[in-house]
């Protein structure tokens, strides 16, 4: 079986990556430049739905769209992408929050072995996400996540909710096919 691309096109989209987080302005999903203080998201309790009350209120503050959709999940609008996130939190240990983004699979492949083995191969081939499906097939999820310890600044978010984006992006143009699959 032929591999999605070289090693040398997989390095070119690593430093395209790291190009467009490095050199990107700190925008909001309103095209206004963002607050960029150095505002923190401090972890001052180990339970996940404190943590989420915390962190919507510091990202409301600082020019997201955001809206809390359960407990311990809320959803962000940023650069014309809609994003699931979730604090998990943990007593004297790595911190991290989840982000995912959901992408809705066309009908001819929803439930087959062909967006299985895409998603696998996905995951074989890149570091950008976790690649996965739910929904009994229906649902194509890309997850990342941020870790840290207790504390965590605004600028690290927006920088890798443009990373995740920009990484999403690029497969499409690297991996054509893929918006044969997705919708």
């Amino acid at each position: 079986m032929k591999p999605f691309f070289t090693s040398s096109m997989a390095a070119l989209l690593i430093v395209n990556l790291v190009a467009c987080v490095s050199t990107s302005p700190l925008k909001n999903e309103k095209n206004e430049t963002a607050i960029t203080e150095n505002i923190t998201f401090t972890a001052t309790t180990d339970n996940d739905e404190e943590a989420t009350t915390q962190l919507v209120h510091l990202l409301q503050k600082n020019a997201f769209d955001v809206v809390r959709i359960n407990e311990a999940t809320l959803r962000i609008e940023y650069d014309n992408g809609k994003f699931t996130v979730s604090p998990k939190l943990s007593k004297d240990g790595l911190d991290r929050i989840i982000i995912r983004k959901y992408y809705g699979i066309k009908k001819p492949y929803q439930n087959t072995s062909k967006i299985l083995a895409f998603a696998v191969q996905l995951n074989q081939e890149l570091n950008v996400a976790q690649f996965s499906l739910k929904d009994d097939g229906q649902t194509f999820v890309a997850l990342g996540s941020i870790t840290f310890v207790d504390k965590l600044e605004v600028v690290e978010i927006r920088k890798f909710m443009e990373f995740f984006n920009t990484g999403m992006r690029a497969i499409v143009h690297l991996i054509p096919e893929t918006t044969d699959y997705l919708e």
